[in-house]
């Protein structure tokens, strides 16, 4: 992605709301930023002591109800949610207490000439509870030919469900926040003492 798409990334994500966003990747499969945490809730962050292959697994795991397909699909391919897993716990290293991350996953369909993009917004954070994911939008056709005017697929809030698009298929690795059909829930291990020595 040009240096200019980033550039009018990073300023419609803080146009449209997220008043303290940086961009910490960017790449045709997703787009990470660092944005204040809601309520000025305390996160465990940074996040130690998680393997790349358990984020890879739920990544590749989740199956969603896509609007724009009328089926029921897996959110991203194997391959890509391994990329994936790589830059979010890249990440979920850099986050401070105060901040969540803002995750901005793509979907290609179709090819080089008539292909299209579908985005879906989620915001990360971990707590004692695990590894929240929630869900603002799912698989939802993305103009990239708006420019400036591109919006960045919103991500969800603690606050309340805004989900639009579809909706997730549950399953026994996760379970939904109370109350909540747009919020998932992942346990992580323990996270191991900031120590080398045993």
């Amino acid at each position: 992605m040009s240096r200019l798409k980033i550039s009018i990334a990073t300023f419609a994500l803080i146009f449209f709301g997220q008043s303290e966003a940086a961009l910490f990747f960017s790449s045709s499969l997703t787009e990470i930023y660092s944005v204040a945490a809601e309520n000025e809730t305390r996160n465990a962050h940074p996040v130690h002591g998680v393997d790349q292959l358990s984020l890879a697994k739920l990544f590749a795991s989740i199956r969603i109800e896509s609007a724009a397909e009328d089926a029921t699909i897996y959110l991203m391919s194997e391959l890509n949610a391994e990329r994936l897993a790589d830059q979010v716990l890249l990440s979920l290293k850099r986050l401070r207490a105060d901040q969540d991350m803002h995750l901005v996953i793509y979907r290609t369909v179709g090819g080089s000439i008539s292909s299209k993009r579908y985005s879906t917004g989620i915001r990360v954070f971990v707590d004692a509870s695990g590894l929240n994911l929630i869900f603002g939008q799912l698989d939802t056709f993305q103009d990239d030919f708006r420019g400036p005017d591109r919006k960045i697929a919103p991500a969800g809030s603690r606050n309340a469900i805004r989900l639009k698009g579809g909706s997730i298929i549950s399953a026994d690795w996760f379970r939904f926040k109370d109350g909540r059909t747009d919020w998932m829930i992942y346990p992580l291990p323990k996270q191991p003492k900031l120590r080398l020595r045993m």
